[in-house]
């Protein structure tokens, strides 16, 4: 659960009302349950754990009329809990009362400094730039049209790793987020083998990770469409190639 302490001036900055993001208690997934509590210590725990973390971050909207990013600091309360006997997250959880003190007078929800991080990186990312070029923005955002260039090959090069940026960034960033939380049991190594498989599964990233390689292969651009969870931070950069050989239109 998610609660806004502050009104927000749409004058400065107007903030999307799903920032909200609502989320039940026993809606956590495991790889959050492990990443910010332990999977060892909510196995040996008689409860369970549960937090209760103020994050604060700062939230970007583009602005259509003056066609600049504005951004606002925000802060958000938010509320995680794992319930001991599934740390996947049983109805069980859900018959709790959503308070500090959720899983009994004895077990206070406290800030958790590893939730902290990570709503803190996903939010930024989920309401940011996400690190792609304003004229991507101002035509995804407002409908501008990009202005015209000779260089075509360049221009596709940089549309394609946007558009890769904007879809995926932000999940790879949040599994990369969760996979540096845990530690080096066969347990934790499986789970990171699952959630880069799982990321690569998913198929709405993998339609457009095809689509997009045939962009690049007829466009002849440098770089790879990946997204590995391991690595400290989000990197994808597709780049014009000139000593790339002639290819056969795939499109």
């Amino acid at each position: 659960k998610y609660e806004i302490p502050n009104d927000f001036s749409e004058s400065i900055v107007c903030i999307d009302s799903d920032i909200e993001e609502p989320a039940a208690w026993g809606q956590n997934d495991k790889q959050r349950c492990d990443g910010f509590y332990g999977y060892d210590n909510i196995l040996q725990s008689d409860t369970g754990f549960c937090s209760r973390t103020t994050v604060e971050f700062e939230a970007k909207t583009y602005d259509c009329i003056d066609l600049e990013w504005k951004n606002q600091t925000q802060e958000l309360t938010v509320y995680d809990m794992c319930c001991a006997n599934s740390p996947i997250g049983t109805p069980a959880c859900n018959n709790q009362n959503i308070s500090k003190l959720a899983l009994g007078s004895g077990n206070e929800c406290e800030s958790n400094s590893n939730a902290e991080e990570y709503h803190r990186t996903r939010l930024e990312c989920v309401h940011g730039d996400r690190g792609v070029n304003e004229l991507y923005i101002k035509e995804l955002k407002c409908g501008t049209s990009l202005p015209t260039t000779t260089n075509v090959q360049d221009r596709v090069c940089d549309i394609i790793n946007d558009k890769w940026k904007w879809e995926t960034s932000c999940e790879c960033k949040r599994l990369q987020m969760l996979e540096k939380m845990y530690g080096d049991s066969d347990y934790e190594n499986a789970l990171r083998i699952s959630m880069q498989s799982g990321f690569y599964g998913n198929s709405y990233y993998a339609s457009l990770k095809a689509t997009l390689e045939q962009w690049k292969v007829y466009y002849q651009c440098g770089g790879e469409f990946e997204c590995d969870i391991t690595a400290d931070a989000f990197t994808s950069k597709p780049t014009s190639d000139p000593t790339a050989g002639p290819t056969t239109p795939t499109m």
